[in-house]
């Protein structure tokens, strides 16, 4: 009996060893592919801004964007669908300050899925532009719109209620 106590004690240390340290793996590698998504939609938001926008960048953060349904925590996913239809919005009537409010809530939140915390800084996100045009953007047969100079998201009841769940 003692022997088999003494066999079967160090097989559970290992299993639950094993266990932990493969899961903190798969955690350590889906934080890691989240940045990497982040990073990415960052990136073509910021080429999305208005004046630098070409079609081929719209298609890019139109295709980041969906990418992030598969990485992203469920109030990022809440709030960029938000953000997206704010976005979609013609450009005359977006509010710019309702736009840096929603950007602002949609950064927060990523940072939030990172595991970043603010440490109480409550200020608005800003994406810079370059100011210089896009050789493809001059053009305007080829230029898209801009998607996100001018436009916020905000966060409505029923997505708050469906990230809570």
């Amino acid at each position: 009996m003692k022997l088999a106590i003494s066999l079967l004690i160090p097989t559970i240390i290992d299993f639950f060893t094993y266990y932990f340290s493969k899961k903190k793996d798969r955690e350590a590698e889906l934080r890691k592919e989240k940045l990497r998504c982040y990073k990415d939609f960052s990136s073509c938001l910021a080429r999305t801004m208005e004046g630098e926008s070409t079609s081929k960048d719209q298609i890019a953060y139109h295709h980041v964007a969906t990418q992030l349904n598969l990485v992203a925590s469920s109030s990022v996913i809440c709030v960029l669908n938000e953000f997206m239809r704010v976005t979609a919005e013609p450009v005359k009537k977006r509010s710019k300050e309702h736009y840096i409010k929603v950007q602002s809530n949609l950064f927060r939140n990523i940072r939030l899925d990172l595991g970043l915390k603010d440490n109480g800084v409550d200020q608005d996100f800003f994406l810079w532009s370059s100011g210089i045009k896009s050789e493809l953007s001059t053009n305007k047969s080829e230029r898209a719109g801009p998607v996100c100079n001018n436009s916020v998201f905000f966060i409505t009841q029923k997505c708050v209620a469906l990230a809570c769940r």
